[in-house]
């Protein structure tokens, strides 16, 4: 069982190492960058919400750390949530959620979910697949972003939060569901496209 101010303490702790100190610059890099025009999270305190969320996520669990699209992730979180209510929903999320190594130094579960999803276009969207390989657009090029953020800057919010429903029922297949959806959706518009 953790501490009763366990969020707190890790907010409050120093940097313990050169490692935790090159992680907090990059999560001061990426705050600024996570949704700068949201009227919550564009704000110093909401910046400083961020902040403080991801970076005792990284002390708390230095195997994972910090990975840029967790930012996204968190802010998404800080909308509706409290820092602390936060920092244990992200920590759910990355630790028993999404599958091991998701969101670890080498994106090893990542890239297996990458892997699987471009395996899954090839076999149900065959003439999409094809195309994309005819003009270098490997699926890993856009579906990372959805992957990595869970669809959080890349849909509208209505219906992130209602894919977030069904991922945090569901888990990470929701997110291939999702992709592949979307695909379907565009898949006229994206084979009429022949610019390299």
């Amino acid at each position: 069982a953790a501490p009763d101010d366990y969020f707190g303490a890790l907010c409050a702790r120093a940097a313990a190492c050169s490692r935790e100190v090159a992680t907090e610059r990059q999560i001061d890099l990426d705050v600024a960058r996570t949704f700068p025009e949201h009227k919550m999270l564009g704000t110093v305190d909401g910046m400083q919400r961020l902040r403080a969320v991801l970076v005792a996520y990284s002390r708390r669990n230095a195997r994972v750390g910090y990975v840029q699209g967790m930012g996204f992730v968190a802010a998404m979180l800080l909308v509706f949530m409290r820092a602390e209510d936060a920092f244990w929903c992200l920590a759910a999320i990355v630790e028993r959620l999404l599958p091991p190594d998701y969101f670890c130094g080498s994106l090893l579960g990542l890239r297996a979910e990458l892997s699987s999803f471009g395996d899954m276009v090839s076999e149900t969207m065959p003439r999409l697949s094809q195309h994309f390989e005819a003009h270098g657009a490997a699926v890993q090029l856009f579906a990372t972003r959805w992957f990595v953020t869970l669809f959080t800057n890349s849909l509208p919010i209505e219906t992130v939060l209602r894919v977030w429903d069904c991922v945090l029922c569901e888990g990470i297949d929701v997110v291939h569901r999702i992709g592949m959806a979307l695909l379907r959706l565009s898949e006229a518009r994206l084979l009429a496209c022949h610019e390299p």
